[in-house]
C-alpha cells in the first residue's frame, strides 16, 4: 500500500516508534526515526521524505513547535501527522494551527494509518 514511501517518524517512546516502524515496513514503507524534534529538523535539512509521522508530546521541542519550525523555518510543505496518546479536540486543533496535515491516536490502527498517509500525500501533490 505504501510502496516506496519515505516516512520519518519522531517520537520520544521507543515502543511506539518500533509499533510504527512495523506497521510502515510491513506496507512497503521505507523508514527513518527519530527520537526528538531537533533530531527531526536535522534529519530534514539533510534527506528528503514524503510525510512524517509526529508525536505531539515530547520533551524538549513538542510535535506543535517542530512542526512550526518546518513550515517557518525550513518553509517546506511536507505532509505532516501529529500522533499522539491523547486525542483532545482542541489538541486537534492545535495541530491544524501549527501546519499539521492530519492527527491520529495512539495505539493506531494500520489501515487508518496507511488512508491518512495516503490522503495526506496526495493533498499536497494535488495542490
Amino acid at each position: 500500500m505504501l510502496n516506496d514511501i519515505k516516512v520519518l517518524v519522531v517520537d520520544d517512546n521507543k515502543l511506539s516508534l518500533k509499533i510504527a516502524n512495523i506497521i510502515l515496513e510491513k506496507q512497503k514503507a521505507t523508514v527513518s526515526t527519530c527520537f526528538t524534534g531537533t533530531e527531526a529538523i536535522i534529519e530534514l535539512k539533510t534527506k528528503q521524505y514524503d510525510v512524517v509521522l509526529m508525536d505531539i508530546q515530547m520533551p524538549e521541542l513538542d510535535g506543535f513547535a517542530t512542526t512550526h519550525y518546518i513550515r517557518n523555518e525550513l518553509k517546506s510543505n511536507i505532509p505532516v501527522i501529529g500522533i499522539t496518546a491523547h486525542l483532545l479536540e482542541e489538541e486537534e486543533v492545535k495541530a491544524r494551527e501549527a501546519g499539521m496535515n492530519g492527527y491520529l491516536g495512539k495505539p493506531f490502527d494500520q489501515v487508518e494509518l496507511c488512508e491518512i498517509i495516503i490522503n495526506s500525500i496526495g493533498k499536497i501533490n494535488n495542490q
